[in-house]
């Protein structure tokens, strides 16, 4: 195995032997956090969301109304930004005087990694899904019946749905897996998220899939990382221990990612080309997106461009 993995990334045996090792001492890392914290009092069938935003107080206000709008028993939301200019900062701002809701927590980026292991320290819900700031939910969804789902068998996955059989990201048609169905909840679908292909072998997603937030808290606390990307990427180390569940998700996706423009300067992923100053200026005229002309999208894939069109908040 490791003279294929070198041969296919052009690495040396040091280096293979480097990526080994370390992967192994960030499993050792984790078990030792996770036996610490076993006896942390966690409230059952609990859940928190932790949305991450840089820069996009228009997408995400729009990520907030459509929440309001088709989740049924919205849980804590924890709104983790960062802002590039003053400008940006006085546009969180305002959305911060808007109250929205109770439930929307805002809190100001200074170190990302150890603002979000705070964030994790403090919560005592037992699962949390993460969310970023260019998602808007297109489908109702109740949380109270999501989180009743055995997160010991499962993970379970806002993104996914039969619909999605396209990889924005990768580029290519992705096969869907072999589903099969559990007398647990038998409107789902279920797979193995080991045979996966691409985003259905990709358990540990930050865009919406559940997780016990006591494995979360003792992965990111093991994990060098400084944003939300290189985050998601150090997640992947973990993914043997998620690989033991089964995959779970509604027949139609929950959620979808629209990536207009892109942020973040950690790695190349495709975005579109809509600059976040031409939106930062459309949320100072009042506008957000048509959230409404986005409900009941038949996404093919869980990031897709779309034509976008606005309306006054």
């Amino acid at each position: 195995m490791m003279r294929i993995i070198r041969k296919v990334f052009g690495l040396s045996k040091n280096d293979t032997e480097a990526i080994y090792r370390y992967r192994y001492e960030k499993l050792l890392d984790y078990y030792e956090a996770y036996r610490k914290v076993d006896r942390l009092n966690y409230v059952k069938s609990t859940v928190s969301c932790v949305i991450f935003s840089k820069d996009r107080p228009l997408q995400l206000y729009s990520l907030l109304k459509s929440m309001l709008q088709h989740v049924n028993n919205l849980c804590k939301v924890i709104i983790l930004y960062d802002v590039s200019s003053e400008d940006f900062n006085r546009a969180y701002n305002e959305m911060r005087m808007d109250s929205l809701s109770d439930l929307f927590h805002f809190i100001k980026q200074t170190d990302f990694k150890q603002d979000l292991i705070n964030i994790l320290e403090n919560l005592n819900t037992e699962k949390l899904f993460f969310l970023v700031d260019d998602i808007v939910f297109t489908e109702s969804c109740d949380l109270q019946k999501i989180i009743a789902i055995d997160s010991n068998r499962y993970i379970l996955s806002l993104r996914l749905g039969e619909n999605i059989e396209y990889s924005y990201t990768v580029g290519r048609d992705q096969k869907k897996p072999d589903f099969f169905k559990s007398e647990d909840v038998c409107d789902l679908l279920y797979w193995e998220w080991r045979n996966g292909d691409i985003d259905w072998g990709y358990p540990l997603s930050v865009d919406g899939n559940i997780f016990f937030t006591k494995e979360i808290l003792c992965m990111t606390s093991t994990l060098d990382f400084l944003a939300p990307n290189s985050y998601e990427t150090e997640l992947q180390i973990f993914n043997d221990i998620l690989f033991r569940r089964c995959g779970v998700c509604y027949k139609k996706s929950k959620i979808v990612n629209i990536p207009i423009n892109k942020v973040q300067n950690e790695n190349t992923n495709k975005a579109g080309i809509i600059q976040t100053n031409y939106l930062l200026d459309k949320w100072r005229e009042g506008y957000m997106l048509d959230i409404g002309k986005l409900y009941g999208l038949n996404n093919y894939s869980a990031h897709q461009e779309i034509e976008i069109e606005y309306v006054k908040r």
